[in-house]
């Protein structure tokens, strides 16, 4: 009886270290395949000209998190600390990411570095390079669209892929490798981690 009851245990162990591994792999593999979007809202903001083709986009009065939302490959939502989501990506300066800010009857498309988050003031800027703007009513053929110096409340949308993930994640465990000096194990906002 000792023996059977040793080798069905020996089984599930060996069953589950199969589907763990299996899920880790699936979870690595699975960033080719992500579709998301990182959503932050602002009560006010600014565009600050930086004179060499790009703005500092200043988000005023921001919530201390971001949310993440992936729909694919499946369907997962996650809130995200901006101290972290900041200081994270400050440790890679290629990491871009395609982004849109929605305004009151206007969309402007963005790409966007290097944000930096400060928790005193509660506000989130990131160095941004505008693409296109949209707007809802007709515009003259003369003077064309520029984005407002200032602004209420926006909603910016932030892109999420595989590509910006992989990146983001290397990017959080340079940084977590530096400040902690150990190994770390990092965890993808808004996926399970393994």
């Amino acid at each position: 009886m000792k023996r059977s009851s040793c080798i069905i245990v020996l089984i599930l162990v060996g069953l589950f270290t199969v589907s763990i591994v299996g899920a880790q792999e699936e979870t690595e593999a699975g960033n080719a395949d992500l579709v998301g979007y990182i959503v932050q809202t602002a009560l006010s903001g600014e565009f600050v000209d930086n004179d060499d083709a790009t703005y500092s986009l200043i988000l005023a009065s921001v919530a201390e998190y971001n949310s993440w939302i992936v729909s694919a490959p499946e369907f997962v939502t996650a809130n995200h600390s901006l101290a972290e989501f900041a200081s994270d990506w400050s440790f890679d300066d290629e990491l871009t990411a395609q982004a849109v800010l929605q305004l009151d009857g206007m969309a402007i498309s963005l790409t966007l570095y290097a944000p930096v988050y400060y928790l005193l003031d509660g506000s989130l800027s990131f160095t941004a390079s505008i693409d296109e703007i949209v707007t809802d009513t007709p515009v003259p053929a003369k003077g064309g669209l520029v984005a407002p110096t200032t602004f209420d409340f926006a909603t910016l949308i932030i892109h999420l892929d595989g590509a910006f993930a992989d990146q983001y994640l290397a990017a959080r465990e340079a940084r977590l490798l530096e400040t902690r000096n150990s190994e770390v194990v990092t965890c993808q906002p808004a996926v399970l981690c393994n």
